[in-house]
């Protein structure tokens, strides 16, 4: 499998991504009944603890705004951030993501402000960051 690489991600203004699939998101926020505004839900509620243990979203916590260039390694080689001679900045473990919809993208938190079927659709038209993955 490939490494992808997204130039310029920039985290709009606030430190934190989100990665997951977004339709997965979206199909969790209606089987649970949940509002439009899932970052007030999410940061008020013990909702975004749950999406996060199931594995609808992984959250990227503590990431200044700064224009990063992402890479998604899923070869077999050691990543190249993980050689010694590089200083990673940012690493978590510890999280399992579900794929539903064979896509995952690496978002902002504005978009959880109004996570309806018309912003998923523009996230999923607007954002770079997106790589192609089996469903599970």
């Amino acid at each position: 499998m490939p490494i992808y690489k997204f130039d310029e991600v920039l985290n709009d203004l606030m430190d934190y991504f989100i990665l997951g699939d977004p339709d997965y998101l979206l199909q969790y926020k209606k089987q649970h009944n949940l509002p439009d505004d899932l970052l007030t839900e999410f940061t008020t509620e013990e909702t975004g603890d749950r999406a996060v243990e199931q594995g609808v979203i992984v959250p990227m916590i503590g990431i200044e705004n700064h224009p990063y260039t992402i890479y998604f390694n899923l070869s077999e080689n050691v990543s190249e951030l993980m050689k010694p001679e590089n200083v990673l900045q940012h690493k978590r473990e510890g999280y399992c993501l579900k794929v539903n919809n064979g896509r995952i993208y690496l978002y902002t938190i504005p978009y959880l402000r109004d996570f309806t079927e018309a912003k998923v659709e523009a996230l999923k038209k607007f954002k770079q960051a997106t790589i192609a993955l089996p469903n599970g």
